[in-house]
């Protein structure tokens, strides 16, 4: 039977057909060199600048094959060269990787209704001590306590955190974190994928009142807190496949338990 044929005998049993998410922002990291990774995303010029604990500018890729898949061609962000993970004393430091303000597609994240934080992170020590994943005025995912993650939405904290699911020191952990402004009520759900199973569970559920998100001001940093000198909330590993996926009117943008699913399997294929 052909596509078209196919598709009117679907529409008419009544069958949906829905496309996969398309991000706003996206970075695979697979250029493999030089000092940024592209947004790869729907939202405008977004390049992600990779600089040292000093602000310089760096090759902060992985080696090959490094990247979550294992792949030849697959790179990572490598922030293995933070001294310590998170807040600690005296202060870790690392490195960070920057969208300028100026860059026109962080305007995709003010007035979102809902979003949906994914990506994959590496950590080679607990997950611990607010080590930040992502760091934004409006919308920031960092460590809880040890093995949890917690996001914060218009300079606001989940009051619960995920469950203590992140756990897996030395190997690739899917996240994934959903915010759901029209609602008041657990509007946040966590995930994160099960290796034994090779599939995506819940790891937990939290309420946050916050609404939309506000207008973004400023940068959109990931693995560190700033890039002022010294940055002192670093993440310790590697990090790969970071994306953020939105709608400005309306819950669609917190992504339900299958499309994100869909956005896991897809990495390590």
């Amino acid at each position: 039977m052909k596509s078209s044929a196919l598709l009117a005998v679907l529409a008419l049993s009544g069958t949906a057909l829905t496309a996969d998410p398309v991000p706003l922002l996206s970075w695979n990291f697979d250029e493999g060199g030089g000092d940024y990774a592209t947004n790869l995303g729907s939202a405008n010029e977004a390049n992600l600048y990779l600089v040292g604990p000093a602000g310089d500018k760096i090759n902060g890729f992985s080696s090959d094959a490094q990247g979550v898949s294992g792949k030849p061609g697959d790179y990572a962000f490598d922030l293995s060269s933070a001294t310590g993970m998170g807040a600690t004393t005296p202060n870790s430091t690392g490195p960070t990787a920057v969208v300028w303000s100026n860059s026109s597609g962080l305007a995709s994240l003010s007035g979102l209704s809902s979003f949906t934080l994914t990506g994959w992170i590496k950590p080679e020590t607990t997950i611990t001590a607010a080590a930040r994943i992502v760091a934004t005025n409006v919308i920031a995912l960092m460590a809880g306590v040890d093995d949890r993650l917690t996001i914060q939405v218009n300079g606001k904290n989940s009051p619960v955190q995920s469950e203590p699911l992140y756990r897996d020191v030395g190997s690739w952990i899917f996240f994934a974190v959903s915010y759901d402004g029209t609602r008041t009520t657990d509007n946040v759900t966590y995930y994160v994928g099960d290796p034994a199973a090779n599939s995506l569970i819940t790891a937990g559920t939290a309420t946050l009142e916050a609404g939309k998100v506000k207008p973004f001001a400023g940068q959109f940093l990931l693995g560190n807190n700033s890039i002022n000198t010294p940055p002192n909330r670093p993440f310790k590993g590697l990090m790969d496949n970071i994306a953020i996926y939105g709608s400005m009117n309306d819950a669609s943008g917190a992504l339900p338990l299958e499309k994100i699913e869909t956005i896991r399997a897809a990495a390590i294929r």
